[in-house]
């Protein structure tokens, strides 16, 4: 199951997942407000995304446990989801997550990143993204989202990313009450993080595998955000890798 980042639709995992789906199934999906998604009741904290996502998945008929994949914001949507249901989880990958301690740098960024996601906004309704889409396309973004630009940066899209951003304290809350030592008990992890990244950071991601007896700690060589952009082979590697660990875990043999 693969999550994308605050201001991203499943447009952003589109490479990764045309990859992963030649050796087995796998899902994306654009949350509440997204490109091809209807608006979503609030606040849009990423509690209420696990949630969402769960339902979906259920209607959806799709069968846990899954092993959940999420990028940037998309990591407190999994982690949320791993915590309220750890039945259903069978293992996480982490891709540059964000960090749920950095409670003064989330509050600090709530105003830009409004006033970011309003100018967007207004630039869609305006048709600017239309004629300029790869100028709010991250670089090495798939095919598929600069093609869909137009949607998956559209007016409505902006809007549900300002909304999730305002609510980013609320939702950094939201993870932190989901931490303890042990947390995620012998669950495979994987957290990628991106290179060149302050001690305090690299030390949070570090702190985040150690709550699994198997998580670890993978950093990039490409200090670009979007990993999976920059690096998917690694993005990829590591997902199969806990793929393999979570079925070897529900085989016979192992129980």
């Amino acid at each position: 199951m693969l999550e994308a980042g605050l201001g991203e639709s499943s447009a952003s995992w589109a490479g990764v997942q045309s990859q992963l789906a030649q050796h087995g199934r796998v899902c994306s999906y654009d949350e509440a407000g997204y490109a091809w998604s209807e608006d979503g009741p609030g606040p849009r904290t990423a509690g209420r995304a696990a949630r969402e996502l769960r339902a979906l998945l259920t209607a959806a008929g799709e069968a846990g446990p899954y092993v959940l994949v999420g990028h940037s914001y998309g990591g407190a949507i999994v982690r949320l989801f791993a915590a309220a249901w750890p039945e259903e989880a069978a293992g996480l990958v982490l891709v540059d997550v964000m960090d749920e301690t950095g409670t003064e740098e989330l509050g600090a960024a709530r105003p830009f990143l409004a006033a970011q996601f309003t100018l967007y906004q207004v630039a869609a309704r305006l048709g600017l993204v239309r004629l300029l889409g790869d100028a709010v396309t991250p670089s090495g973004a798939p095919e598929q989202a600069r093609k869909a630009a137009p949607i998956v940066y559209g007016s409505c899209s902006m809007a549900a990313a300002r909304a999730e951003g305002w609510a980013s304290l609320d939702s950094a809350a939201e993870v932190r009450a989901t931490v303890r030592p042990g947390a995620w008990g012998n669950l495979p992890v994987i957290v990628i993080a991106a290179a060149r990244q302050p001690d305090r950071a690299l030390g949070h991601y570090r702190d985040l595998a150690a709550l699994s007896t198997r998580g670890r700690l993978v950093v990039a060589n490409s200090p670009e955000h979007y990993v999976q952009y920059a690096e998917p082979r690694l993005v990829l590697d590591a997902i199969r890798e806990v793929v393999a660990a979570a079925r070897a875990n529900q085989s016979p043999e192992s129980s």
